[in-house]
């Protein structure tokens, strides 16, 4: 599979009714954090998209036909497109957050449960056993 650098690649493709959702805000999206993409169809109806972002990561997009009978590549393309950006949005919100709390002086924890006590931490964990405990329980007695 061929990387494309640039959306515009494929979106001329798309039918025009297609083509005019895909909105600024996303298209923005795209060219802040996407250095490419590719895409491919995977078996009888469904479509992969993968950004390829521009710091290495990836985040893929799918998109699925009900009736293969009625698989269009472009629009299966779009849909896949649209679920790739709307994670890449979550992302990309997530690292605007952690930059506002970065310049606020707030510390980020990732080595554990945020803020919590390691006594908090041992009671989740007792918890989480128990409930764990109760349903191989529960499946004994089914």
């Amino acid at each position: 599979m061929m990387i494309m650098p640039h959306l515009n690649d494929f979106t001329t493709h798309l039918h025009p009714d297609l083509r005019d959702k895909l909105t600024t805000p996303r298209l923005d999206l795209f060219d802040q954090w996407v250095s490419g993409f590719t895409y491919a169809r995977m078996g009888e109806k469904t479509t992969v998209v993968l950004l390829k972002l521009k710091n290495g990561f990836e985040v893929v997009g799918t998109s699925a036909c009900v009736d293969p009978t009625l698989f269009e590549a472009g629009t299966g393309f779009y849909w896949a497109l649209v679920d790739a950006l709307n994670k890449l949005n979550e992302l990309a919100g997530f690292h605007r957050q952690e930059q506002a709390a970065l310049s606020t002086g707030v510390e980020i924890r990732m080595d554990g449960l945020i803020g919590l006590s390691v006594e908090d931490e041992r009671r989740i964990y007792n918890v989480v056993k128990r409930a764990l405990q109760d349903c191989e329980a529960a499946r004994r007695f089914l």
